[in-house]
């Protein structure tokens, strides 16, 4: 703790002479403290950052600040003065247009004004990188376009990396009949990586259970989770974890980790990452509503003429099935005891028999 303690003053005082990134130090050493529940040590910090930004007429960081330090003064039964601070942080942001941090505090504060936007779109005004901005608004296109949820998925993925700091991202979905998490997309910034690395079951669950995130700048330091084997057998840094909700409800878990680099995620990360996750929660139900209706039984006379028509196999039929209800070639593989490269191995001798280009494809053939 002490270690901890000492790197934060360290970090700090670099920072001191660095106007744009002092206040941020602040920030980060203020939600630190009020993580140890050392609230003294945290309010005093989180003012320094507030005054900080007021000097350097900051807009958009004091707005984050007073919001930060709001969302902690309630933790400690300062609901009043809370309110206070997250009208003057909504003021600020309804000056600069900052849609993001206005949704977050209308219903703070009691403006019951939502409305209900593209998620991708709205933190698109929050992010000034422009290869970013690109990346959001392609993805937004991409979605209203394409079907194939395997695809999707990749490419949510792949932004996530992209905005994060991240080496790894994982996405776990509820499953609706058991409730229980299961992966349903996973990728590593390193693409040769022969084998999953293993992750923390533990965080994941306590994340699943409290509906909070957790965020740790090293967690070979932190007392709560230094000590959990995954932790110490992948000699894990930061690691950012946080729930996926779609319409108040949690529907998942999104863990991402980075094995090299301390403070790797921001509040910011997560919540662009948030934005990424939750449409693809959306995408996943909206792929799975379109494709309900279209099951078919195999041995409906439309299937199996197009099965010896084109030389389907038992097990092939099987998988087709599996397809047109909209499922991922890993929850094909799961339904059917099979690795995914089995899956993939039978879906390339469908596709050279039909001379289908895509699952649509295969789709149109076999359920019409």
């Amino acid at each position: 703790m002490v270690r901890s303690d000492q790197s934060v003053f360290t970090l700090r005082k670099k920072q001191k002479s660095w106007a744009t990134y002092h206040a941020n130090s602040l920030l980060a050493s203020a939600n630190y403290y009020g993580l140890l529940r050392k609230s003294a040590k945290a309010e005093s910090l989180y003012r320094l950052s507030i005054n900080h930004n007021r000097w350097y007429k900051r807009k958009f960081e004091l707005g984050v600040s007073l919001f930060e330090y709001g969302s902690f003064l309630t933790q400690i039964g300062k609901e009043k003065q809370a309110k206070s601070l997250w009208k003057e942080a909504y003021s600020i942001f309804e000056a600069i247009n900052s849609k993001i941090y206005q949704e977050k505090l209308k219903e703070r504060i009691g403006i019951n004004q939502y409305r209900e936007e593209d998620p991708i779109r709205r933190f698109v005004t929050r992010i000034n990188d422009h290869q970013i901005s690109d990346s959001l608004i392609e993805l937004s296109q991409y979605l209203r376009s394409n079907l194939h949820l395997d695809a999707l998925m990749d490419k949510i993925l792949n932004i996530g990396l992209k905005v994060s700091k991240a080496q790894r991202v994982i996405l776990f979905i509820c499953n609706e009949q058991t409730g229980e998490l299961v992966v349903q997309a996973e990728k590593n910034i390193d693409l040769n990586v022969q084998e999953p690395m293993g992750f923390s079951k533990k965080i994941v669950l306590s994340v699943l259970q409290s509906g909070e995130p957790i965020i740790t700048s090293d967690a070979s330091e932190d007392e709560d989770i230094s000590q959990y084997q995954s932790v110490i057998k992948h000699q894990l840094k930061s690691i950012l974890c946080f729930p996926v909700k779609y319409r108040e409800e949690v529907k998942g878990v999104c863990y991402l980790d980075n094995i090299y680099t301390c403070q790797a995620f921001s509040q910011v990360n997560m919540d662009i990452l948030n934005a990424l996750m939750t449409q693809a929660i959306i995408t996943i139900e909206n792929h799975r509503l379109h494709h309900k209706n279209k099951a078919v039984s195999l041995d409906e006379p439309q299937f199996m003429l197009q099965c010896e028509k084109y030389k389907i196999t038992r097990r092939e039929k099987e998988i087709l099935n599996k397809i047109i209800k909209g499922l991922t070639n890993r929850d094909i593989g799961e339904q059917l005891s099979i690795s995914v490269s089995t899956v993939k191995k039978h879906l390339y001798n469908i596709y050279s028999k039909t001379n289908a280009g895509n699952r649509e494809k295969l789709i149109e053939t076999f359920s019409s």
